[in-house]
């Protein structure tokens, strides 16, 4: 359950999203679909920070990719969001807005890591 402090601090209760597993921003497959068939909106990659110790195989910052039906998203880039899982309602954390592309477009997020976390509003 998110704070009261947290909420006043950041302005809203956050976005509802729904894990999709491990896409690959190339060819667009991911376990549930294939994202190119599927989706004709936005592509928005996130950064997160990692409390672990920085190592080669587990880099400090990792990315995700979040998926939504609009032609842009609702935040500016450096911008950051609360995420929570749509079902369980389980904080993802507080993601930093770093890119975005068009769905079509989604191969150039790639310099972010072939394969993402990815996610879909909800």
């Amino acid at each position: 359950m998110i704070s009261l402090k947290k909420l006043l601090k950041e302005g809203s209760y956050g976005s509802s999203i729904l894990p999709l597993g491990k896409v690959n921003l190339i060819t667009g497959k991911c376990p549930i679909f294939n994202i190119y068939d599927t989706y004709d909106g936005t592509a928005e990659i996130w950064k997160t920070s990692s409390y672990r110790m920085p190592s080669k195989s587990q880099p400090p910052v990792t990315h995700k990719i979040v998926f939504t039906s609009d032609k842009k998203p609702d935040k500016k880039k450096g911008e950051r969001e609360t995420f929570y899982h749509d079902q369980t309602r389980r904080e993802f954390g507080t993601w930093e807005l770093v890119d975005f592309a068009r769905v079509k477009d989604m191969k150039k997020l790639a310099k972010y890591g072939k394969v993402l976390n990815g996610y879909t509003y909800k």
